[in-house]
């Protein structure tokens, strides 16, 4: 059986610009995944690309 909180306690140190790219990354992929559950909700036309 594995140990589920291997990664408890750990932290990795960021600096105050690398904490603001990566949350403003996190909020673009929020966006973008908040949209396509928009467009399902909608039966919007949603291609899928292969």
């Amino acid at each position: 059986m594995t140990d589920t909180n291997a990664h408890a306690g750990r932290k990795k140190v960021r600096d105050e610009k690398e904490h603001r790219d990566l949350m403003n990354r996190l909020k673009r992929i929020e966006g973008q995944v908040r949209g396509l559950q928009r467009m399902l909700d909608e039966d919007a036309y949603c291609p899928a690309t292969s």
